[in-house]
């Protein structure tokens, strides 16, 4: 099945709505948005619990799925540029990914999540096309693998009002 590339300009504007969800829902980590320019969404306050990162890039998706596509690279005028959690963790950042159709937020510990995904034997595949030209590279991961991979910090999901967050023990807390 081929997929129809698609325009990037709403694609930002969709990944703002996931940005103010995260801001909403992890008001007491006050987050602040990043200069323009920064390869990161928000500056926290202080750490997620569970790991030592200020930073956080924060990665939206609309199609439930199943799966998370993981961008290893971006591709622009045959150049290549990380991507998704391996650009975060060049920032010292966690990886965030939103499933927005759910309100789910998974909170990552961005050098776990990589190392996981490039040992798992995955093989990266191609995504949608842009209609500028670009495209992107990565990994598509079934949500239930990264669940017990021990590479994921927090969970969070609607019930109601409330946003039920489920912390997990991490390996990457012992990586860096």
């Amino acid at each position: 099945m081929k997929t129809q590339p698609y325009e990037f300009r709403p694609q930002l504007v969709k990944g703002k709505q996931g940005q103010k969800l995260f801001a909403h829902f992890y008001k007491e980590y006050n987050p602040v948005e990043a200069p323009e320019k920064a390869l990161f969404d928000f500056t926290l306050s202080h750490p997620h619990p569970l790991s030592k990162n200020t930073k956080v890039e924060v990665k939206t998706d609309f199609f439930a799925s199943g799966n998370m596509f993981l961008e290893r690279y971006v591709v622009i005028r045959g150049q290549y540029y990380d991507g998704g959690p391996w650009r975060a963790m060049q920032e010292d950042a966690d990886f965030i990914y939103i499933l927005k159709e759910y309100k789910t937020i998974h909170w990552f510990n961005s050098k776990a999540l990589c190392d996981f995904v490039e040992k798992s034997g995955i093989k990266p595949i191609q995504g949608a096309p842009n209609k500028d030209g670009r495209y992107s590279i990565g990994y598509k991961v079934p949500f239930e693998l990264l669940e017990v991979a021990g590479v994921l910090l927090e969970k969070a999901e609607p019930d109601g009002d409330l946003m039920i967050k489920r912390r997990y023990e991490c390996l990457g807390n012992s990586i860096g």
